[in-house]
């Protein structure tokens, strides 16, 4: 059974990995996008999807075309939130999450 923060502690093998809160584990990724306030879906798979390319280089128009979010005002939102949390850095023409920068 799931909670609506993660996963009720009777549903899960005691695991290192996982921080008890009271009577939920929460899964250390849940716990990173309560807290960086990931608040979508295209959010996180921005995340990712730079993680897993540090040097890829284009144009708004282009990730936005990469990553199917349409047109770039999306994509320009979601950069503009991760700049101003502190989680994305542009470097060049590159923008990179900030533990790569």
């Amino acid at each position: 059974m799931m909670s609506g923060t993660g996963y009720l502690w009777s549903d899960l093998r005691l695991n290192k990995d996982l921080l008890l809160v009271g009577m939920v584990m929460i899964d250390p990724v849940v716990e990173f996008i309560q807290v960086k306030h990931i608040d979508s879906f295209q959010t996180l798979r921005l995340l990712i999807y730079l993680q897993e390319r540090p040097d890829q280089e284009a144009s708004s128009q282009e990730f936005a075309e990469r990553l199917h979010l349409g047109d770039t005002v999306l994509l320009d939102g979601i950069v503009r939130d991760l700049q101003r949390v502190g989680l994305l850095v542009r470097i060049d023409r590159c923008w990179k999450p900030r533990s790569l920068a």
